[in-house]
């Protein structure tokens, strides 16, 4: 229906539109079966949109298992108060202003998604700016991700965090990225959604097989 009825909207009317069917989807989806963490909405099911979708905060698997992780990990947050959002989601900044971060900065190659067009493996910014670096699912469509991973510690502070993951393929590949993140000199703590348990994986429609890797400089 989204794509059917898409063309027939004016491109300056997209966003809107999205975020009334957005409401109206989630008011129509209401019930208790399954969580979303990130907005705290409950439905009777996310929606089949590629991946499991919220309809209430349009997050994914991957956002949902960061904001889990953090609930039960605070430490990875606690005292982070300059933020640098590489492809920023929306449904994952609420967590980073709950946590207190007061110096925000996200950026992509489409300036319309974020505060400032930048390129990951050509950060215009100094060294050692940042407590925090949240990168997801991003570096696997940068050619040149050994730079991006340069870049990216250069402009972490000493002792800051990186948060990153990367996507969950059909047929489970060696872990790449984790590698290249302790080749680049970081430290690296890695977390699998299934470790949360069954029950917890159902309820907030997680892959279990997913990982996200806390990378300290």
């Amino acid at each position: 229906l989204r794509l059917a009825v898409k063309p027939l909207v004016p491109v300056a009317l997209h966003g809107p539109a999205k975020a009334l069917a957005m409401r109206a989807t989630a008011l129509a989806l209401r019930g208790d079966n399954v969580e979303c963490p990130c907005c705290g909405g409950r439905f009777r099911r996310f929606l089949d949109y590629g991946s499991l979708f919220c309809p209430g905060c349009s997050s994914y698997e991957r956002h949902r298992f960061l904001c889990l992780l953090v609930d039960r990990r605070p430490d990875l947050l606690r005292g982070r108060r300059s933020v640098l959002h590489v492809a920023p989601e929306p449904s994952v900044k609420p967590l980073l202003d709950r946590a207190g971060v007061r110096d925000y900065l996200s950026i992509d190659l489409d300036y319309r998604l974020a505060m400032e067009k930048m390129d990951v493996t050509d950060l215009q910014l100094p060294d050692d700016r940042f407590d925090l670096v949240v990168c997801s699912h991003v570096l696997i469509e940068v050619p040149d991700h050994r730079r991006a991973l340069a870049e990216l510690f250069r402009v972490l502070r000493p002792g800051g965090v990186g948060l990153f993951g990367t996507a969950v393929t059909a047929q489970r590949v060696p872990p790449v990225l984790r590698d290249e993140l302790a080749a680049t000199g970081f430290e690296v703590e890695t977390f699998t959604a299934g470790e949360l348990g069954p029950e917890l994986v159902e309820r907030h429609g997680l892959i279990a097989e997913e990982e996200l890797y806390a990378a300290t400089k």
